[in-house]
């Protein structure tokens, strides 16, 4: 019903913001209810599937020389970053200040238990709650 509701709509193009994460709706894309079906910010891998015709991803995530080795879809790809996101503007309470560059971090990794004369710290950052 969903996918007769896309293709009567005259859409020209569907995005499918899951993949193959939690709530995915990849049934209505094996349709094919638009003529150009592409995958972007959920899932961000291929979908190996020949009903998405695009991953929208970036240099980093989907480097060109594995396109032809690990992607069925055609990529397109980002010059910068394919990932927009603010969660400053959502978690307002929880984000921690920006730091002007001229202010030691010493301090503030310190005070959460992290290194102080790390440089890069590695994280899975996927969901704010790993921070409470």
């Amino acid at each position: 019903a969903v996918a007769r509701k896309i293709s009567d709509s005259g859409a020209h193009i569907c995005v499918n913001l899951n993949g193959y994460t939690k709530g995915g709706k990849n049934e209505i894309f094996v349709y094919r209810p638009c003529a150009v079906q592409m995958s972007y910010m959920g899932f961000p891998a291929t979908m190996g599937a020949d009903f998405i015709d695009y991953l929208v991803s970036d240099a980093i995530v989907s480097p060109w020389e594995l396109h032809g080795q690990c992607y069925t879809e055609s990529l397109a790809l980002m010059p910068h970053c394919y990932f927009c996101n603010d969660h400053r503007q959502v978690h307002m309470d929880i984000s921690p200040p920006l730091y002007p560059k001229d202010v030691d971090l010493a301090e503030p990794r310190a005070r959460i238990g992290l290194p102080t004369n790390a440089s890069v710290i590695y994280a899975c950052s996927n969901q704010l709650y790993k921070y409470d």
